[in-house]
């Protein structure tokens, strides 16, 4: 992280597609800047200790909402403290591009000219709007999307999941950011999704509809990516596809697909498919994966054949 951003000096511009770990590699970044010691990646020291928990030098502004004049408030205010903890201070605009212009203009002589010992890192998938004036002052680093392959290493040497499991987890979740700090969350609603999955052969229709209230709501777009990969895998076997990603259930993949038409299948997967979509409409998620479930209940009512 070092060798990348030599003392987070400065103001960064991080962008790319959505999704890809920008904002993680912000805060990471932002951890080895404050660290104490070396920045290693299990640094005990009281700097990294405290991080993520009420760091007294770092600040998180615009994460989930627009960057509004408050939040700018609150950042000039930071910079107008000497560092409390670490030997400098951290501030992480997320989603840039939402920065009001009455909000922009309000730090920009800041973010220009960072005082000596704040470091400035924007998040955004939009750099095209994000001031053009903050753009061209800023160290721009592009993200682009991880392989498959470097997922599964990634997930299977250093995170220690079986193999089977890490490409499962990879096919599932290559392109989200959270995909290392969410692999046990990934493996848990694989289990989820089978279980509904064959809560969908039942007549009683209400099945699902139970089932799908236990989903903890955050985790729901976590729960439709899985479904969807089982889903398609089911539509996969029922055609006699040799390649799918669950290898390591195939067995039982196969017994399932059984009770299902091909018809039905399709009907399914592109209902589950459309879960997550909803996710960036600001929708009522919970609702979403409801009514789509008594939607697939009914889709269901035509297998076997």
């Amino acid at each position: 992280m070092e060798k990348i951003l030599p003392g987070l000096s400065g103001t960064y511009l991080f962008h790319g597609p959505p999704s890809v770990g920008k904002r993680t590699v912000a805060f990471e970044a932002a951890r080895v800047a404050l660290c104490l010691a070396k920045g290693e990646d299990d640094c005990k020291c009281q700097s990294c200790s405290k991080f993520g928990s009420g760091h007294p030098d770092f600040l998180c502004i615009g994460q989930n909402e627009r960057v509004k004049v408050d939040d700018v408030d609150r950042l000039l205010e930071f910079t107008s403290v000497r560092p409390f903890l670490s030997n400098r201070r951290v501030t992480v605009i997320d989603n840039a591009d939402t920065t009001t212009w009455e909000a922009s203009n309000r730090m920009l002589k800041t973010l220009e000219e960072p005082p000596d010992g704040f470091s400035f890192v924007l998040v955004t998938s939009r750099p095209d709007q994000v001031l053009g004036t903050l753009r061209g002052r800023s160290l721009q680093i592009r993200f682009g999307v991880l392989s498959q392959e470097d997922v599964v290493n990634v997930v299977w040497k250093r995170l220690g999941f079986e193999l089977t499991k890490a490409k499962v987890i990879a096919w599932i979740a290559s392109s989200s950011a959270d995909v290392f700090s969410n692999a046990g969350v990934y493996v848990k609603h694989r289990d989820n999704a089978l279980e509904f999955v064959t809560t969908l052969t039942r007549p009683d229709p209400i099945s699902p509809l139970d089932f799908v209230e236990k989903i903890d709501r955050k985790e729901i777009p976590i729960f439709a990516d899985t479904l969807t990969v089982v889903l398609t895998d089911l539509l996969l076997l029922r055609n006699g596809a040799g390649e799918i990603a669950n290898v390591d259930i195939r067995d039982d993949l196969e017994k399932m697909a059984k009770s299902f038409s091909s018809k039905s299948l399709l009907a399914i997967t592109a209902a589950a498919s459309q879960i997550k979509r909803h996710a960036y409409l600001n929708v009522n998620l919970a609702m979403v994966l409801k009514s789509t479930a008594i939607r697939m209940h009914g889709f269901a009512g035509g297998s076997g054949s």
